[in-house]
């Protein structure tokens, strides 16, 4: 394992690289590494493997599902815009949902099926 994960720094350049047992662990760890937390909001698609969204509960974070977009089946972008201007607002330099006071840390986006979904600029 560990020379697996040497060499997958050599080829990618990074300083350090650690391999895990499926893509829920990655999922879970990466969450926990960008700094999510205990009643973190992030929006999600509700078509989605479940494993997604019980990397969330299990860092006590809060699933905030919006709606696919019917050509790719993606997170919609069209629904994620709506979302936020219904309930967003900026303080301190961060997103917050008005109606839950909770933090929007993030979101979390599927491809399903080979389909890349769509981005938000």
């Amino acid at each position: 394992m560990r020379r697996f994960e040497k060499e997958l720094c050599s080829i990618t350049g990074a300083d350090h690289a650690i391999a895990v047992s499926n893509g829920t662990i990655a999922l879970h760890l990466a969450l926990h590494l960008v700094g999510l937390i205990s009643d973190d909001e992030v929006l999600v698609p509700p078509l989605s493997y479940v494993a997604k969204v019980n990397c969330l509960t299990d860092l006590g974070a809060v699933p905030d599902f919006v709606d696919v977009d019917g050509s790719d089946l993606g997170l919609s972008a069209n629904a994620q815009t709506d979302q936020l201007k219904k309930v967003a607002e900026r303080r301190d330099g961060h997103l917050f949902n008005r109606e839950t006071s909770r933090h929007v840390a993030a979101v979390l986006p599927v491809h399903v099926f080979g389909h890349p979904a769509h981005r938000i600029y």
